[in-house]
């Protein structure tokens, strides 16, 4: 008899089973198996190059994403210093406009005094 499972077979129990039946069940449960078994290493194989393929492209963008995580840190960092050193040169324009103011009152006076 084949090793055929058919839907209108009588459930198995150990009542209406010999044991030569179980032995063929369990034959056919352990073919079962071997074939899915080969099947998902299909599936895995004939779909390794692209799950790979995936894989790298994902591996780039984390390589792409954390060059231009360091390029925007360098750029912020970059930023900081630049607003240090115009808050520096606003603070040495008024301090040289005073002087320049102080030059100009001076001269002002200077010249108002050598006036008839």
């Amino acid at each position: 008899a084949p090793d055929v499972v058919h839907k209108d077979d009588p459930p198995l129990s150990a009542d209406n089973l010999t044991k030569a039946d179980m032995q063929r069940h369990l034959r056919l449960i352990l073919k079962e198996n071997e074939a899915m078994g080969e099947q998902i290493n299909v599936y895995k194989y004939s779909h390794m190059p692209e799950l790979q393929l995936l894989a790298t492209q994902v591996e780039e963008k984390r390589e792409e994403t954390r060059k231009r995580s360091i390029r925007i840190e360098s750029f912020q960092h970059h930023l900081a210093l630049l607003k240090k050193q115009c808050v520096a040169r606003v603070a040495e324009s008024a301090r040289l406009d005073g002087q320049l103011e102080g030059r100009l009152q001076h001269t002002a006076a200077h010249c108002s005094a050598l006036e008839p």
